[in-house]
């Protein structure tokens, strides 16, 4: 008796590359913080409000680079969260915006360290009391996006 080989059949070809994705941001919609009203805020000079690095192949409305602000909140210390203000905690946030035609600017929480002390909330608060000159295209004014880094320290 003969043995046959069994037919092999070809490796089947790699599967093409994933088509790119084009992120996403939908602004949370968060109530603003209630401020406790038993003691004030100690001073604090607040965060300073400034761009973030641009992610690279970003796709989707364009980026505000160098924003010019309209309105720009003051007392920036009523802000920083009570909680992390007495245990002496500083933080970070990173902010993925949509800035509308009016100027308003919607963002959603990118990143936030460290979390669980009310950081992200309070850099989405910040972001609400500031209003952008739009960005414009052809004479209009049109939806752009804009990333925001919300340091917070307590020197």
């Amino acid at each position: 008796m003969a043995l046959r080989p069994e037919p092999v059949a070809p490796p089947d070809p790699d599967p093409p590359p994933p088509a790119p994705r084009t992120p996403k941001t939908t602004p949370a919609a968060i109530a603003p913080p209630t401020p406790d009203a038993d003691t004030p805020p100690a001073p604090w000079p607040g965060p300073i409000v400034e761009p973030a690095a641009e992610p690279i192949g970003a796709v989707g409305p364009p980026l505000i680079e160098r924003p010019r602000w309209r309105a720009r909140p003051a007392d920036l210390g009523r802000y920083y969260p009570r909680r992390a203000e007495t245990a002496g905690r500083e933080g970070v946030v990173e902010l993925e915006c949509m800035v509308r035609v009016t100027g308003r600017l919607d963002c959603a929480v990118a990143q936030e360290t460290p979390q669980g002390w009310g950081f992200g909330q309070a850099a989405l608060a910040i972001a609400r009391d500031h209003n952008m000159a739009p960005a414009m295209r052809d004479g209009a004014a049109i939806e752009a996006r804009y990333r925001m880094r919300v340091p917070f320290n307590l020197d």
